[in-house]
């Protein structure tokens, strides 16, 4: 076997190529919007939590602190979050959604339907079942 066929068939190395262009292809449909899938995911953390700590997002979409306190950092700079030091605890940060930040969650919602019904369309209606087998696959590892 040649060593291309090791890392290409690898299932590891397939979902790394799919990840990736599953983020460019949901980030061109937020594109008009300023926004990224990251930045989206975090919107929705806290439009459902309303407040939340760094490490609290960190930990519910699974992505590194660093990398959620970049993101937050890029957020607050355009208006979409406010950070202000927990009443109960000074020593952590607490970050909630600023108005901005609701209405550009209220914008990308319809942005991510769309862009699920494009990417159906070109699965051949098979959009849901591997949605579902991504899922089991999360679960179970």
């Amino acid at each position: 076997m040649e060593h291309r066929e090791i890392y290409s068939n690898c299932l590891a190395f397939q979902l790394t190529q799919a990840r990736k262009k599953v983020f460019a292809w949901y980030g061109n449909f937020l594109k008009p919007l300023g926004l990224t899938p990251s930045y989206v995911y975090v919107l929705g953390v806290l439009r459902h939590k309303e407040y939340a700590s760094p490490s609290e997002i960190s930990h519910l979409l699974e992505l590194e602190r660093p990398t959620i306190t970049t993101l937050l950092s890029r957020m607050e700079r355009s208006g979409l979050v406010n950070r202000v030091p927990n009443p109960g605890n000074r020593r952590e940060i607490l970050v909630s959604l600023t108005d901005a930040g609701n209405e550009a969650c209220d914008k990308a919602y319809p942005l991510l339907v769309e862009a699920d019904k494009a990417l159906n369309t070109l699965l051949n209606g098979e959009f849901a079942k591997l949605k579902e087998q991504v899922e089991k696959l999360n679960r179970i590892l």
